[in-house]
């Protein structure tokens, strides 16, 4: 579990890394603004995955509205996918924290 943890962090960091690497390479401008564009399009792109991967499962209301009653059930239906989802929409959900601060610090 807490290499779980550990591993979402790790990669919240590699994530801001590559958004200040797009930003510092293929940005016109290297200002405030185009920083929060970059952020936009990543942490769009995770949430976009992160909603299609609940689609495919086909648990999306399910999934965003409700817990599992049953723990037994949860750990015997393939906790992998379950764990890949949260964490692609964790990354989503932090990058767009991170492009509201940067919006407020803007305007």
């Amino acid at each position: 579990m807490t290499s779980l943890i550990q591993r979402k962090w790790f990669l919240l960091a590699f994530n801001v890394v590559l958004t200040l690497i797009i930003w510092g390479f293929f940005a016109p401008e290297r200002n405030l603004f185009q920083l929060i564009n970059v952020l936009f399009y990543i942490s769009f792109f995770y949430i976009v995955v992160g909603t299609i991967l609940i689609l495919v499962r086909g648990r999306l209301f399910i999934s965003l509205f409700h817990k599992e009653q049953d723990q037994t059930k949860a750990s015997s239906s393939t906790p992998l996918s379950d764990i890949m989802i949260r964490a692609v929409l964790f990354q989503g959900v932090l990058l767009a924290a991170v492009m509201v601060v940067s919006l407020v610090i803007y305007y």
